[in-house]
């Protein structure tokens, strides 16, 4: 039988790649075709699809991690188009083991990467929002792109982050719009999450960063700030478009000063590499992430594949480390998951490959 391999990546422990290649080992060894691609909704796969389809464009840059610290990081730069992953400067695994609070994280790495695309003659800017340990508006982003953050009359030349931005009184993009002439954003998101609120970008995800309760309070206050700014400077006030709460605010600071649009991660990756032909191809459609929950029906990948999957009237199966609740019933016809049939969540974190090959091997015996 034909089988596609569609796999997002389990967040912290095994990637997208690192998941295909198991799957597909696995059921070739079976008797089945099986071609794989890896998919990402926005998050920390989504650098490492393009990484796989272009690896001869892959550029390495010097830039600084969320916390100033001195780091190199990768892009792909393939023609005039530029992918980058916000978490490679700005991501959660970068503070590991450190205390950290995202109102003293920047984005400012990030920006310095998508400079040195620029400097290489991208005129497209694909970034993909997921996995970052700050809340800064991306403020730190545009701070390297050139934009100034002024308090009263004087330029701010600290990093700017989610705590500094209560500082700022007004900001001046002129020089990051003469850097950026010509060059079009697109956010990659797999949320749609306004800016403030209960679902917005401080109240939703700061706490699983590492914030306490008064920083959260701190960082929506930030939010709200910064918004008041970009709306009074641009005579536009985006802060309830949905996504622009998304990386820490990232999506708002980006849409409010550039020109940029935001995309489903995943969708952008169904057109790009004609991922409906490979369905109508197969006969079986298998799926997965991490977590299968009520999140992801929000414009997750394992969402959108099995719609496409079954509006292709396909076989589809999904392959999660664990389940919460299932938004995707009619749309996948058998769920297995790592925890807590094989492991539980601690045993499960440590030794990902060893549970996740367990579970494959009950699993694919199909009549063809």
């Amino acid at each position: 039988m034909k089988i596609a391999v569609l796999m997002d990546a389990f967040k912290g422990t095994l990637t997208s790649i690192e998941l295909a290649r198991m799957v597909q080992a696995r059921f070739s060894a079976l008797g089945h075709e099986v071609r794989h691609l890896s998919v990402s909704d926005g998050g920390e796969g989504f650098l490492d699809v393009f990484k796989t389809v272009y690896p001869s464009s892959v550029h390495r840059v010097p830039t600084e991690g969320p916390l100033g610290k001195r780091m190199e990081a990768e892009y792909v730069l393939e023609g005039k188009e530029a992918f980058i992953g916000l978490h490679t400067a700005a991501g959660l695994s970068l503070v590991h083991g450190k205390r950290s609070s995202p109102a003293k994280t920047s984005t400012y790495g990030v920006g310095v990467i998508i400079r040195d695309a620029v400097q290489k003659g991208a005129e497209r800017i694909v970034l993909g929002l997921g996995g970052s340990v700050t809340i800064d508006g991306g403020a730190g982003l545009l701070q390297a792109l050139g934009v100034r953050f002024l308090r009263r009359k004087s330029e701010i030349e600290e990093r700017m982050n989610g705590g500094r931005l209560l500082e700022v009184t007004a900001v001046d993009d002129t020089a990051a719009h003469d850097l950026l002439e010509g060059v079009e954003f697109l956010l990659a998101a797999d949320v749609r999450a306004p800016l403030l609120g209960p679902t917005g970008a401080a109240h939703m995800y700061a706490r699983q960063k590492g914030a306490s309760e008064e920083e959260i309070a701190l960082l929506e206050r930030a939010m709200g700030h910064f918004a008041d700014l970009i709306a009074a400077h641009t005579g536009r006030d985006l802060r309830e478009e949905p996504g622009v709460g998304a990386a820490g605010g990232v999506g708002f600071g980006v849409l409010g000063l550039l020109k940029a649009r935001i995309v489903k991660g995943i969708d952008l990756l169904v057109a790009r590499f004609d991922i409906e032909s490979l369905v109508a191809e197969s006969d079986i459609v298998i799926v997965g992430e991490g977590r299968l929950d009520e999140q992801t029906a929000q414009g997750k990948a394992p969402h959108k594949l099995a719609h496409i999957a079954r509006r292709h009237g396909k076989y589809v199966i999904g392959l999660f480390g664990s389940v919460e609740e299932n938004p995707l019933q009619g749309l996948i016809d058998e769920i297995h998951a790592v925890v807590p049939l094989y492991a539980d969540e601690k045993e499960a974190m440590l030794r990902p490959a060893h549970y996740f090959q367990r579970m494959l091997e009950d699993i694919g015996r199909f009549e063809g």
